[in-house]
């Protein structure tokens, strides 16, 4: 079964008014840096929590996370919760800092804190991640358009070019501007269709009692026994949840809307928005792949979700549901290729160049957003004999950023760190986490690697990598001295940012605690509920 005419003209035009959307809103900002890169700091918090949740609710997770709840149930939901609570601490402790520092880049944070090495090994660190994810990210939306319009997984690079033009074209041209404010359609619809496909699926189902009778009791907790094999409470508990904290606090992707805030109220409400509609959209993540394991027994879980599509959604609708997936597509791919230029231009070509003005930064971002867009083209069919994409991503994550999350949380706490100590830290975690990602993944290196390594739950060995990074941080930061504290003077509010602080908090509702409190309850009846 494919998509009717009626189905594919819904996404052609789809693809068409979103690409002229974000052309025209790119073409109104101002031609610089501060415009391309930062939006022109003008976003409010509807505009940035709205477009974290479209950058952070991806083909990923709606075929990943599925395919993921397809195998193992409502635990599937652990890594939204966890990284649910942790934007909230992030918001409080360290968008503050952020903004007061003014910089146009989270590792520009580092440079702060530490030195510039210790930013542009971060840099490095970040500009690898990215590149897997936006592979990842590719792939992943490909397998759905491949799965719906019945077409077989040799025309993947075809769909991989397709899909990299649409999202890639506005960002290209627009800067960040376009992505936030397409991004706000993108979250409509991506919504939109998983309330559809999860509500016709229960339907399909005979209701929610029905689907509780039906499939085994695990599949509808959220911690799971010491020995499960995949998500374990302990692994929830230690790597998952610290590696949540790092991500919320030092993940360009989702921070980097927060630096073009209007100021810091907007950004941190608009960091709680996004984090309250991941809450929201853990019911249209998990349960559809709760709901496939019924109604679709027996297939591959990474096409869980669009083989459910095929069965419970009817004409018309199909094509609206996959234009919410191509949003999701595009609303990551598009974020991803911004910050990795960002990143880029700002970070690491400087090194290379005595001047870059405006235009040639612009430039230089824009030959650095196209290259990062034809590697995802490129290489996202070769991910199709790795696994689970959910797992793959998280793998990625839990090896690569164990040791910049540890320079980041601590070095925010505790003043005596150094740049030193930074560097040792994320060198050896560099080294480190691109060793055990490739024993782990790669076939032929798991054949001759370690079972220690390759058998373990990655949350667990990223929780002992965290302790291990933890401990040459500070150990190695004994060895020179302590950082001066006029150079850390920055990390306290200033007078004027505390008075304006008290008059913004004034009344219930515009108290920013008010609003955590909120957040803190919706987080806890999710617990409550499974």
């Amino acid at each position: 079964m494919s998509l009717e005419t009626i189905d594919i003209g819904i996404v052609i035009v789809y693809l068409i008014g979103v690409l002229m959307f974000g052309v025209w809103i790119g073409r109104r900002e101002n031609p610089d840096r501060a415009g391309f890169f930062l939006g022109g700091k003008n976003f409010t918090w509807p505009l940035i929590g709205m477009s974290l949740f479209a950058t952070h609710i991806s083909s990923i997770q709606f075929v990943g996370q599925s395919g993921l709840a397809y195998s193992i149930g409502m635990a599937a939901a652990s890594p939204q919760l966890t990284g649910v609570i942790c934007i909230a601490i992030s918001a409080m402790f360290f968008i503050p800092v952020y903004l007061r520092t003014r910089i146009f880049t989270i590792p520009g944070f580092l440079e702060h804190r530490y030195n510039k090495t210790a930013k542009q090994i971060y840099a490095v660190i970040v500009i690898c991640f990215g590149l897997c994810l936006t592979s990842i990210v590719l792939y992943s939306g490909s397998l759905v358009a491949l799965t719906l319009f019945g077409l077989d997984n040799d025309k993947l690079f075809y769909c991989a070019l397709l899909l990299g033009f649409a999202s890639g074209l506005y960002a290209i041209t627009g800067g960040l501007s376009a992505v936030v404010y397409t991004d706000v359609i993108q979250s409509v619809v991506l919504l939109a269709g998983g309330v559809l496909v999860l509500f016709l699926g229960l339907n399909a189902a005979g209701g929610v009692g029905e689907l509780v009778s039906t499939v085994p009791e695990q599949h509808l907790e959220i911690l799971l026994p010491a020995d499960h094999a995949v998500m374990p409470f302990t692994a929830v508990f230690s790597g998952l949840l610290l590696m949540s904290l790092f991500w919320a606090a030092s993940d360009q992707d989702l921070l980097q809307r927060t630096l073009g805030a209007k100021d810091l109220r907007n950004a941190q409400l608009g960091m709680l928005l996004g984090g309250f509609l991941k809450i929201v959209a853990v019911f249209v993540l998990v349960f559809p792949g709760i709901l496939a394991f019924k109604l679709v027994p027996g297939v591959n879980p990474d096409q869980a979700y669009p083989t459910l599509i095929q069965t419970v959604l009817p004409i018309g609708v199909s094509g609206i549901v996959l234009a919410g997936l191509l949003a999701a597509i595009m609303s990551t791919l598009d974020s991803s290729i911004m910050s990795l230029s960002s990143i880029f231009t700002i970070d690491i070509y400087p090194r290379f160049t005595r001047k870059l003005d405006e235009q040639r930064a612009l430039k230089v971002g824009r030959i650095a957003a196209v290259t990062i867009l034809i590697w995802a083209i490129v290489t996202a069919p070769l991910l199709q004999h790795l696994g689970l994409i959910y797992l793959l991503l998280q793998k990625v994550i839990n090896y690569l950023l164990p040791a910049v999350g540890v320079c980041y949380v601590i070095g925010r706490f505790n003043k005596r760190v150094n740049g030193f100590g930074a560097v040792v830290t994320m060198s050896l975690g560099f080294v480190i986490g691109i060793s055990f990602l490739l024993m782990t993944t790669v076939p032929a290196l798991k054949a001759v690697s370690p079972d220690i390594i390759v058998e373990a739950n990655f949350f667990h060995v990223s929780f002992f990598l965290i302790l291990a990074y933890a401990a040459i941080l500070l150990i190695s930061s004994r060895m020179r001295p302590a950082p001066a504290v006029e150079d850390l003077a920055f990390m306290q509010p200033t007078e004027e940012e505390l008075t304006e602080r008290r008059a913004r908090s004034r009344g219930l509702f515009g108290s920013f605690r008010f609003w955590v409190g909120l957040y803190v309850l919706a987080f806890l009846a999710v617990f409550v509920l499974f």
